[in-house]
């Protein structure tokens, strides 16, 4: 099989799912420790981090990278 057939294939699959997951999720739900489980899991200093790193993070660590 041609493997950019294979890929695309795939790559819908993939989206297919995540689109029926995210259909499942409900549109609120009850806080959950883990939606803190950042806060004290860095413990590069502020000062030290690398810009650059941290607006690549910002999707998915955003809240405890960004300075105060």
């Amino acid at each position: 099989a041609d493997v950019l057939a294979v890929m695309k294939t795939n790559a819908e699959l993939a989206r297919k799912t995540l689109d029926r997951l995210a259909a499942t999720l409900p549109k609120v739900r009850a806080v959950s420790p883990i939606d803190h489980a950042l806060d004290y899991a860095l413990i590069t200093a502020p000062e030290a981090r690398d810009p650059q790193l941290a607006a690549m993070l910002d999707a998915v660590a955003g809240r405890v990278l960004r300075p105060s």
